[in-house]
């Protein structure tokens, strides 16, 4: 449209007001739905880690019981209970590690959706001083 803003009646601009708010706030929705899925997806990743973490952990917790085992029917051979218990506490320490990075990525602050809030904010503060 080649007319200046001046020079339009208050109807228009209204009707322009109307129709360019109705763009943004589609254009909002859009990027919250793309915002969401990418949350969501960062999600699945985090459930997969704790899964795979407490998997670990529990197979830890096995060789662990598992060198308890071996060090009380083989009393006199040390090397093989101190064996399992060495794989059993590194396997243990990788489960805790994964289940901590699992734990984080699911973190309330993590899945908040920050650039649609902030282009809500910004897009509030535009309405306001188009209104004025």
């Amino acid at each position: 449209m080649d007319i200046n803003k001046e020079t339009r009646s208050l109807p228009e601009l209204f009707t322009d007001l109307m129709r360019e708010t109705s763009t943004l706030v589609r254009k909002e929705i859009d990027l919250a739905k793309a915002e969401m899925s990418e949350k969501i997806s960062q999600t699945t990743s985090a459930l997969t880690s704790l899964a795979v973490g407490g998997v670990i952990a529990f197979a830890g917790v096995l060789v662990l019981l598992d060198g308890i085992a071996r060090a009380i029917a083989v009393f006199a051979d040390i090397g093989l209970w101190a064996a399992a218990l060495l794989v059993g506490v590194i396997v243990l320490v990788i489960g805790l590690v994964m289940l901590n990075r699992g734990r984080h990525n699911l973190d309330a602050r993590n899945l908040v959706p920050r650039r649609t809030a902030q282009s809500l904010r910004r897009d509030k503060e535009f309405v306001k001083e188009q209104t004025r």
